[in-house]
Protein backbone atom coordinates (compact mmCIF):
# COMPACT_ATOMS: atom_id res chain seq x y z
CA UNK A 1 0.00 0.00 0.00
CA UNK A 2 1.08 3.75 -0.59
CA UNK A 3 0.58 5.54 2.49
CA UNK A 4 -0.47 9.61 2.42
CA UNK A 5 -0.50 12.12 4.96
CA UNK A 6 -3.59 13.90 4.68
CA UNK A 7 -3.71 16.98 7.10
CA UNK A 8 -6.08 17.82 9.74
CA UNK A 9 -9.35 18.49 7.91
CA UNK A 10 -13.32 18.42 8.99
CA UNK A 11 -14.72 15.37 8.74
CA UNK A 12 -17.07 12.64 10.11
CA UNK A 13 -14.61 10.15 10.60
CA UNK A 14 -12.14 9.54 13.52
CA UNK A 15 -8.50 9.00 13.32
CA UNK A 16 -8.18 5.53 11.88
CA UNK A 17 -4.81 2.95 12.45
CA UNK A 18 -4.05 0.01 10.84
CA UNK A 19 -1.41 -1.65 9.71
CA UNK A 20 0.06 -0.99 6.18
CA UNK A 21 2.80 -2.66 3.98
CA UNK A 22 4.65 -0.41 2.51
CA UNK A 23 5.87 3.33 2.52
CA UNK A 24 6.57 6.27 0.25
CA UNK A 25 9.75 7.41 1.81
CA UNK A 26 8.68 11.48 0.65
CA UNK A 27 6.40 11.07 4.02
CA UNK A 28 8.02 9.84 6.88
CA UNK A 29 10.47 13.02 7.85
CA UNK A 30 11.05 14.42 10.58
CA UNK A 31 8.15 16.83 10.04
CA UNK A 32 6.20 13.74 11.55
CA UNK A 33 6.14 14.54 14.68
CA UNK A 34 4.79 18.13 13.71
CA UNK A 35 1.47 16.41 11.94
CA UNK A 36 1.17 14.29 14.96
CA UNK A 37 1.30 17.78 17.30
CA UNK A 38 -0.80 19.56 14.57
CA UNK A 39 -3.61 16.66 14.89
CA UNK A 40 -3.97 16.82 18.40
CA UNK A 41 -3.91 21.10 18.67
CA UNK A 42 -7.01 20.85 16.02
CA UNK A 43 -8.82 19.32 17.93
CA UNK A 44 -10.92 17.88 14.86
CA UNK A 45 -11.12 14.66 13.32
CA UNK A 46 -8.50 14.24 10.67
CA UNK A 47 -7.48 10.70 8.90
CA UNK A 48 -5.02 9.13 6.86
CA UNK A 49 -5.75 7.92 3.75
CA UNK A 50 -4.38 4.29 1.99
CA UNK A 51 -3.96 3.90 -1.58
CA UNK A 52 -3.57 1.03 -2.99
CA UNK A 53 -0.64 0.14 -5.22
CA UNK A 54 -0.62 -3.36 -6.28
CA UNK A 55 -4.05 -4.60 -4.42
CA UNK A 56 -7.64 -2.79 -4.35
CA UNK A 57 -8.02 0.31 -2.35
CA UNK A 58 -8.73 -0.87 1.22
CA UNK A 59 -12.83 -0.80 1.97
CA UNK A 60 -13.43 0.34 5.92
CA UNK A 61 -16.23 -1.92 5.55
CA UNK A 62 -14.38 -5.18 4.97
CA UNK A 63 -12.98 -7.18 7.53
CA UNK A 64 -8.98 -7.58 5.68
CA UNK A 65 -6.60 -5.78 7.52
CA UNK A 66 -2.82 -6.28 6.14
CA UNK A 67 -0.33 -6.80 8.37
CA UNK A 68 3.14 -6.36 7.74
CA UNK A 69 6.73 -7.65 9.45
CA UNK A 70 8.89 -5.08 7.60
CA UNK A 71 11.03 -4.17 10.29
CA UNK A 72 11.08 -0.46 8.72
CA UNK A 73 7.31 -0.41 8.62
CA UNK A 74 6.70 -1.44 11.87
CA UNK A 75 9.33 0.85 13.52
CA UNK A 76 7.16 3.71 11.85
CA UNK A 77 3.71 2.42 13.49
CA UNK A 78 4.88 1.90 16.27
CA UNK A 79 6.28 5.51 16.51
CA UNK A 80 3.01 7.12 15.45
CA UNK A 81 1.16 5.01 18.55
CA UNK A 82 3.75 6.33 21.00
CA UNK A 83 3.41 9.63 20.09
CA UNK A 84 -0.66 8.98 19.80
CA UNK A 85 -0.40 7.67 23.46
CA UNK A 86 2.45 10.14 24.93
CA UNK A 87 0.02 13.15 23.23
CA UNK A 88 -3.35 11.75 24.89
CA UNK A 89 -4.51 11.97 21.34
CA UNK A 90 -6.88 8.42 21.82
CA UNK A 91 -10.19 10.92 22.37
CA UNK A 92 -10.04 12.03 19.00
CA UNK A 93 -9.41 8.12 17.85
CA UNK A 94 -12.85 7.55 19.41
CA UNK A 95 -14.95 10.46 19.28
CA UNK A 96 -18.24 9.61 16.46
CA UNK A 97 -16.82 5.82 16.49
CA UNK A 98 -20.22 5.31 17.91
CA UNK A 99 -21.65 6.58 14.16
CA UNK A 100 -19.35 4.79 12.07
CA UNK A 101 -19.99 1.43 11.01
CA UNK A 102 -17.19 -0.09 9.87
CA UNK A 103 -16.52 -3.38 11.12
CA UNK A 104 -12.53 -3.30 11.28
CA UNK A 105 -11.23 -0.34 13.29
CA UNK A 106 -7.69 -0.13 14.86
CA UNK A 107 -7.64 1.40 18.66
CA UNK A 108 -4.04 1.79 19.64
CA UNK A 109 -4.72 0.24 23.21
CA UNK A 110 -7.83 -1.79 23.51
CA UNK A 111 -8.91 -2.85 20.26
CA UNK A 112 -11.61 -3.80 22.33
CA UNK A 113 -12.92 0.06 23.21
CA UNK A 114 -13.79 0.30 19.92
CA UNK A 115 -15.42 -2.89 18.85
CA UNK A 116 -17.69 -2.36 22.22
CA UNK A 117 -19.51 0.63 20.48
CA UNK A 118 -20.33 -1.29 17.19
CA UNK A 119 -23.47 -3.26 16.32
CA UNK A 120 -23.66 -6.26 18.16
CA UNK A 121 -23.42 -8.61 14.72
CA UNK A 122 -20.49 -6.81 13.42
CA UNK A 123 -18.93 -7.71 17.34
CA UNK A 124 -16.58 -11.32 17.94
CA UNK A 125 -17.91 -12.05 21.23
CA UNK A 126 -14.25 -13.11 22.53
CA UNK A 127 -13.31 -9.54 21.71
CA UNK A 128 -16.35 -7.53 23.34
CA UNK A 129 -14.95 -7.14 26.97
CA UNK A 130 -15.06 -3.45 27.71
CA UNK A 131 -18.37 -1.88 29.66
CA UNK A 132 -19.24 1.80 28.09
CA UNK A 133 -21.41 4.46 29.65
CA UNK A 134 -22.51 7.84 29.01
CA UNK A 135 -24.52 11.03 29.89
CA UNK A 136 -27.75 12.05 28.30
CA UNK A 137 -25.54 15.11 26.80
CA UNK A 138 -23.42 12.80 25.11
CA UNK A 139 -25.03 12.73 21.72
CA UNK A 140 -24.55 16.93 21.44
CA UNK A 141 -22.33 17.82 24.09
CA UNK A 142 -22.05 21.69 22.32
CA UNK A 143 -25.49 21.60 23.68
CA UNK A 144 -25.92 19.48 26.92
CA UNK A 145 -29.45 18.62 28.34
CA UNK A 146 -30.51 20.56 31.16
CA UNK A 147 -31.31 17.60 33.04
CA UNK A 148 -28.64 15.53 32.34
CA UNK A 149 -28.38 11.93 33.77
CA UNK A 150 -25.77 8.86 33.61
CA UNK A 151 -26.74 5.84 31.00
CA UNK A 152 -27.21 3.65 32.10
CA UNK A 153 -28.39 5.16 35.58
CA UNK A 154 -29.30 2.57 38.23
CA UNK A 155 -25.36 2.09 38.72
CA UNK A 156 -24.49 6.09 38.79
CA UNK A 157 -27.52 7.38 40.93
CA UNK A 158 -27.94 10.85 42.43
CA UNK A 159 -26.31 12.03 44.93
CA UNK A 160 -23.41 9.79 44.64
CA UNK A 161 -22.96 11.10 41.32
CA UNK A 162 -23.99 14.04 39.77
CA UNK A 163 -23.54 15.66 36.03
CA UNK A 164 -22.49 19.28 34.83
CA UNK A 165 -26.31 19.90 34.93
CA UNK A 166 -25.91 20.33 38.56
CA UNK A 167 -22.45 20.69 39.23
CA UNK A 168 -21.66 23.64 36.48
CA UNK A 169 -18.35 22.13 36.52
CA UNK A 170 -18.23 18.39 35.55
CA UNK A 171 -19.66 15.17 35.39
CA UNK A 172 -18.79 13.43 39.38
CA UNK A 173 -19.01 9.82 39.26
CA UNK A 174 -18.21 8.41 43.39
CA UNK A 175 -20.03 5.41 43.08
CA UNK A 176 -17.13 2.82 43.97
CA UNK A 177 -15.47 0.74 40.56
CA UNK A 178 -13.79 -2.42 41.55
CA UNK A 179 -10.98 -4.17 39.39
CA UNK A 180 -9.38 -7.45 40.15
CA UNK A 181 -6.37 -7.35 37.56
CA UNK A 182 -6.50 -4.15 35.63
CA UNK A 183 -8.38 -0.94 34.81
CA UNK A 184 -8.47 0.85 31.91
CA UNK A 185 -10.59 4.11 30.61
CA UNK A 186 -11.42 6.17 27.47
CA UNK A 187 -13.31 8.74 26.39
CA UNK A 188 -15.39 9.50 23.23
CA UNK A 189 -17.17 12.54 21.96
CA UNK A 190 -16.11 14.84 24.47
CA UNK A 191 -14.92 18.57 23.48
CA UNK A 192 -11.85 17.35 24.87
CA UNK A 193 -11.05 15.04 27.60
CA UNK A 194 -9.17 15.49 31.13
CA UNK A 195 -10.81 14.54 34.35
CA UNK A 196 -9.25 13.23 37.96
CA UNK A 197 -9.60 9.74 38.73
CA UNK A 198 -9.02 8.41 42.34
CA UNK A 199 -8.02 4.88 43.27
CA UNK A 200 -6.86 2.56 45.84
CA UNK A 201 -4.23 0.23 44.80
CA UNK A 202 -4.44 -2.88 47.84
CA UNK A 203 -1.83 -5.61 48.47
CA UNK A 204 -3.21 -9.08 47.63
CA UNK A 205 -4.56 -10.32 51.03
CA UNK A 206 -5.43 -6.99 52.60
CA UNK A 207 -8.71 -6.75 54.75
CA UNK A 208 -11.06 -5.35 53.33
CA UNK A 209 -14.49 -4.89 54.20
CA UNK A 210 -15.64 -5.86 50.69
CA UNK A 211 -14.10 -8.39 48.83
CA UNK A 212 -13.16 -7.04 44.77
CA UNK A 213 -15.12 -8.36 42.16
CA UNK A 214 -14.87 -6.55 38.70
CA UNK A 215 -17.37 -3.65 38.12
CA UNK A 216 -20.69 -4.33 35.30
CA UNK A 217 -23.72 -2.41 35.39
CA UNK A 218 -25.31 -4.67 37.24
CA UNK A 219 -23.23 -3.02 40.66
CA UNK A 220 -25.73 -0.77 42.01
CA UNK A 221 -25.21 1.08 45.31
CA UNK A 222 -26.76 0.17 48.38
CA UNK A 223 -29.62 2.05 49.82
CA UNK A 224 -28.23 3.03 52.90
CA UNK A 225 -25.27 4.55 51.19
CA UNK A 226 -27.38 7.09 49.06
CA UNK A 227 -30.05 7.60 51.97
CA UNK A 228 -26.43 8.83 53.68
CA UNK A 229 -25.63 11.01 51.50
CA UNK A 230 -29.14 12.69 50.08
CA UNK A 231 -28.99 14.23 54.11
CA UNK A 232 -26.36 16.68 53.66
CA UNK A 233 -27.21 20.19 54.20
CA UNK A 234 -29.25 18.52 57.24
CA UNK A 235 -28.68 18.09 61.45
CA UNK A 236 -26.88 14.84 60.70
CA UNK A 237 -25.65 15.11 64.40
CA UNK A 238 -27.21 12.54 67.24
CA UNK A 239 -30.60 13.69 68.32
CA UNK A 240 -30.39 12.50 71.92
CA UNK A 241 -27.57 12.05 74.86
CA UNK A 242 -25.85 15.50 74.25
CA UNK A 243 -25.45 18.43 76.50
CA UNK A 244 -26.14 21.75 74.69
CA UNK A 245 -24.01 24.75 74.90
CA UNK A 246 -24.91 28.33 73.34
CA UNK A 247 -25.73 32.22 73.20
CA UNK A 248 -25.39 35.32 71.51
CA UNK A 249 -22.97 38.02 71.30
CA UNK A 250 -21.62 40.78 69.51
CA UNK A 251 -17.90 40.55 68.17
CA UNK A 252 -16.03 43.86 67.81
CA UNK A 253 -13.86 44.47 65.03
CA UNK A 254 -10.44 44.09 66.35
CA UNK A 255 -10.62 41.50 69.51
CA UNK A 256 -11.45 37.67 71.13
CA UNK A 257 -14.58 37.24 71.73
CA UNK A 258 -14.87 33.77 74.05
CA UNK A 259 -17.62 31.70 73.54
CA UNK A 260 -17.33 28.11 75.41
CA UNK A 261 -14.99 27.04 77.24
CA UNK A 262 -15.81 22.83 77.89
CA UNK A 263 -14.37 20.67 80.65
CA UNK A 264 -13.94 17.11 80.72
CA UNK A 265 -13.49 14.08 78.13
CA UNK A 266 -16.44 14.58 74.99
CA UNK A 267 -17.04 15.06 71.53
CA UNK A 268 -18.40 18.08 69.99
CA UNK A 269 -20.88 16.49 67.27
CA UNK A 270 -22.27 20.32 66.11
CA UNK A 271 -21.13 23.60 65.67
CA UNK A 272 -23.15 26.00 64.88
CA UNK A 273 -23.46 30.10 63.68
CA UNK A 274 -26.04 32.36 62.59
CA UNK A 275 -26.23 35.96 62.22
CA UNK A 276 -28.27 37.96 59.75
CA UNK A 277 -27.94 38.23 56.45
CA UNK A 278 -26.69 41.98 56.77
CA UNK A 279 -24.17 40.91 58.46
CA UNK A 280 -22.55 38.14 56.01
CA UNK A 281 -19.84 40.76 54.46
CA UNK A 282 -18.29 41.67 57.83
CA UNK A 283 -18.58 37.55 59.22
CA UNK A 284 -16.99 35.93 56.34
CA UNK A 285 -13.47 36.87 57.35
CA UNK A 286 -14.16 36.76 61.42
CA UNK A 287 -11.53 33.44 62.55
CA UNK A 288 -12.94 30.48 64.73
CA UNK A 289 -10.15 29.68 67.25
CA UNK A 290 -10.54 26.36 69.04
CA UNK A 291 -7.75 25.04 71.19
CA UNK A 292 -8.16 21.43 72.62
CA UNK A 293 -6.77 20.39 76.26
CA UNK A 294 -4.97 23.59 77.12
CA UNK A 295 -2.56 22.84 73.95
CA UNK A 296 0.07 25.99 73.48
CA UNK A 297 -1.63 26.11 70.08
CA UNK A 298 -4.37 26.54 68.52
CA UNK A 299 -5.69 23.44 66.22
CA UNK A 300 -8.34 25.49 64.44
CA UNK A 301 -7.56 29.03 63.21
CA UNK A 302 -9.02 29.70 59.85
CA UNK A 303 -11.81 32.68 58.06
CA UNK A 304 -14.99 31.18 59.14
CA UNK A 305 -16.38 31.23 55.76
CA UNK A 306 -13.96 29.07 54.86
CA UNK A 307 -14.18 26.46 57.68
CA UNK A 308 -17.59 26.31 56.21
CA UNK A 309 -16.68 26.01 52.61
CA UNK A 310 -17.46 29.25 51.10
CA UNK A 311 -14.52 31.69 49.90
CA UNK A 312 -17.24 34.33 50.49
CA UNK A 313 -20.59 34.80 51.88
CA UNK A 314 -21.53 36.38 48.45
CA UNK A 315 -24.84 35.25 47.25
CA UNK A 316 -25.51 36.58 44.14
CA UNK A 317 -28.36 34.18 42.89
CA UNK A 318 -29.81 34.08 46.34
CA UNK A 319 -29.77 30.63 46.90
CA UNK A 320 -30.66 28.52 49.68
CA UNK A 321 -27.53 26.52 49.74
CA UNK A 322 -24.34 28.13 49.52
CA UNK A 323 -22.93 25.15 50.57
CA UNK A 324 -24.66 21.96 50.96
CA UNK A 325 -21.53 19.11 51.74
CA UNK A 326 -22.36 15.59 53.73
CA UNK A 327 -20.19 17.31 56.73
CA UNK A 328 -20.15 20.97 56.67
CA UNK A 329 -23.22 23.80 55.00
CA UNK A 330 -23.93 27.13 55.08
CA UNK A 331 -27.60 28.41 54.58
CA UNK A 332 -29.83 31.55 54.03
CA UNK A 333 -33.08 31.59 55.37
CA UNK A 334 -35.62 33.87 57.20
CA UNK A 335 -33.15 36.97 56.85
CA UNK A 336 -30.49 35.23 58.59
CA UNK A 337 -27.55 32.92 57.57
CA UNK A 338 -26.79 29.56 58.85
CA UNK A 339 -23.67 27.50 59.34
CA UNK A 340 -23.25 23.91 60.24
CA UNK A 341 -20.39 21.55 60.88
CA UNK A 342 -20.76 18.03 61.93
CA UNK A 343 -17.56 16.26 62.08
CA UNK A 344 -16.45 14.66 65.07
CA UNK A 345 -14.12 16.83 67.70
CA UNK A 346 -12.47 14.91 70.24
CA UNK A 347 -11.17 16.52 73.52
CA UNK A 348 -10.20 14.85 76.49
CA UNK A 349 -9.74 17.72 79.17
CA UNK A 350 -11.11 20.85 77.45
CA UNK A 351 -12.00 22.76 74.51
CA UNK A 352 -11.98 26.41 74.38
CA UNK A 353 -14.34 28.17 71.65
CA UNK A 354 -12.88 31.88 70.34
CA UNK A 355 -14.30 34.36 67.79
CA UNK A 356 -11.19 36.49 66.56
CA UNK A 357 -12.62 40.14 64.88
CA UNK A 358 -11.18 41.01 61.39
CA UNK A 359 -11.68 44.80 60.77
CA UNK A 360 -15.42 45.10 60.92
CA UNK A 361 -17.74 44.74 64.26
CA UNK A 362 -20.34 41.84 63.78
CA UNK A 363 -23.75 41.76 65.42
CA UNK A 364 -25.91 39.15 66.63
CA UNK A 365 -23.67 36.08 66.57
CA UNK A 366 -25.60 33.31 67.74
CA UNK A 367 -23.64 29.83 68.57
CA UNK A 368 -24.38 26.33 69.65
CA UNK A 369 -22.43 23.57 70.51
CA UNK A 370 -23.57 19.61 71.32
CA UNK A 371 -21.47 17.66 72.88
CA UNK A 372 -21.52 13.76 73.73
CA UNK A 373 -19.87 11.53 76.18
CA UNK A 374 -16.32 10.26 74.45
CA UNK A 375 -15.04 6.37 75.19
CA UNK A 376 -11.95 5.07 74.27
CA UNK A 377 -8.41 5.92 74.81
CA UNK A 378 -6.19 9.26 73.49
CA UNK A 379 -4.15 7.05 71.73
CA UNK A 380 -6.47 5.76 69.70
CA UNK A 381 -8.44 8.77 69.18
CA UNK A 382 -7.11 12.60 67.29
CA UNK A 383 -7.87 16.13 67.39
CA UNK A 384 -9.65 18.17 64.26
CA UNK A 385 -7.27 20.58 62.91
CA UNK A 386 -7.84 23.27 60.40
CA UNK A 387 -4.92 25.65 59.36
CA UNK A 388 -5.08 28.48 57.02
CA UNK A 389 -2.61 30.01 54.49
CA UNK A 390 -2.60 33.28 52.25
CA UNK A 391 -0.61 33.98 49.42
CA UNK A 392 -1.58 37.66 48.11
CA UNK A 393 1.52 37.90 45.68
CA UNK A 394 2.92 34.20 44.98
CA UNK A 395 6.12 34.15 42.89
CA UNK A 396 6.29 32.31 40.18
CA UNK A 397 7.66 29.25 40.23
CA UNK A 398 7.90 28.67 43.76
CA UNK A 399 5.33 26.15 45.32
CA UNK A 400 2.25 27.64 47.46
CA UNK A 401 2.60 24.90 50.49
CA UNK A 402 -1.17 25.07 52.02
CA UNK A 403 0.01 22.75 54.91
CA UNK A 404 3.26 20.75 56.27
CA UNK A 405 2.60 19.38 59.58
CA UNK A 406 6.22 19.26 60.04
CA UNK A 407 5.98 22.35 61.56
CA UNK A 408 2.12 22.65 62.60
CA UNK A 409 1.13 23.51 66.16
CA UNK A 410 4.84 23.29 67.76
CA UNK A 411 5.35 19.52 66.89
CA UNK A 412 6.83 17.69 64.05
CA UNK A 413 5.07 14.64 64.54
CA UNK A 414 1.92 13.88 63.26
CA UNK A 415 -0.41 10.58 61.91
CA UNK A 416 -3.97 11.26 60.48
CA UNK A 417 -5.79 12.53 57.87
CA UNK A 418 -6.85 14.88 55.48
CA UNK A 419 -10.56 15.69 55.17
CA UNK A 420 -10.97 18.30 53.13
CA UNK A 421 -9.76 21.63 51.51
CA UNK A 422 -11.45 24.53 50.89
CA UNK A 423 -9.40 27.74 49.08
CA UNK A 424 -10.44 30.80 47.32
CA UNK A 425 -8.26 30.70 43.82
CA UNK A 426 -7.92 34.57 42.84
CA UNK A 427 -9.05 37.59 44.64
CA UNK A 428 -8.72 39.53 40.98
CA UNK A 429 -11.28 36.52 38.69
CA UNK A 430 -7.21 35.62 37.27
CA UNK A 431 -8.20 32.47 35.90
CA UNK A 432 -4.68 31.60 35.24
CA UNK A 433 -4.90 30.20 38.89
CA UNK A 434 -6.82 27.31 38.08
CA UNK A 435 -4.18 25.98 36.45
CA UNK A 436 -1.36 25.06 39.50
CA UNK A 437 -0.87 21.49 39.96
CA UNK A 438 -1.52 20.04 43.28
CA UNK A 439 0.52 18.13 44.60
CA UNK A 440 0.29 15.64 47.98
CA UNK A 441 3.77 14.36 49.68
CA UNK A 442 3.08 11.90 52.68
CA UNK A 443 5.10 10.88 54.95
CA UNK A 444 8.77 10.65 53.90
CA UNK A 445 8.30 10.18 49.99
CA UNK A 446 10.30 12.41 48.00
CA UNK A 447 7.66 12.53 44.86
CA UNK A 448 4.01 13.58 45.44
CA UNK A 449 1.59 10.29 45.59
CA UNK A 450 -1.39 12.63 44.80
CA UNK A 451 -0.93 14.73 41.60
CA UNK A 452 -3.31 16.79 39.61
CA UNK A 453 -3.55 18.42 36.57
CA UNK A 454 -5.29 21.77 37.61
CA UNK A 455 -7.06 23.52 40.32
CA UNK A 456 -10.54 23.47 38.92
CA UNK A 457 -10.61 19.65 39.24
CA UNK A 458 -9.25 19.67 42.69
CA UNK A 459 -12.57 21.58 43.22
CA UNK A 460 -14.77 19.15 41.35
CA UNK A 461 -14.92 21.48 38.41
CA UNK A 462 -13.76 21.77 34.72
CA UNK A 463 -13.63 24.63 32.09
CA UNK A 464 -13.16 27.36 34.76
CA UNK A 465 -16.56 26.24 35.79
CA UNK A 466 -18.11 28.14 32.24
CA UNK A 467 -15.37 30.89 32.67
Amino acid sequence: MHFNVIHPIVTKRPILFWDFDETHEDIFSPNLDGFVQSVRDSLIEAFLELKAVSTPECDLNKDAVIGSVDPKIVAVKRHLLHRMLREDLEPIVLRDIEDIQQRVAYNVSDRSLILERLPDDHINPNQKRGRSSEESSTKDPLHPASNSTFIPNAPFPSPLNETWAITKGADLIWTPIPFERSFQMAYTRTRYGTGYYIYDQFVPGTAISHPLKSWDESSVPERDVLNLVSEAGTDISPKEGFKEFGGTVDVPAASVTPLANLKGKATIRSLTFSIPKDEADAFTNVHLRVTWDGRSASSIDVPLALFYGAGSLYNRPNREYLVKAFPVNIRFANDRVYFACYFPMPYFRSARIELVGAGEAVHGVQWNVHSMPLDGPESRLSYFHATYKDFPKPVAGDDLVLLDTRAAEGSNQWSGSVVGTSFIFSHNADLRTLEGDPRMFFDDSRSPQVQGTGTEEWGGGGDYWGG
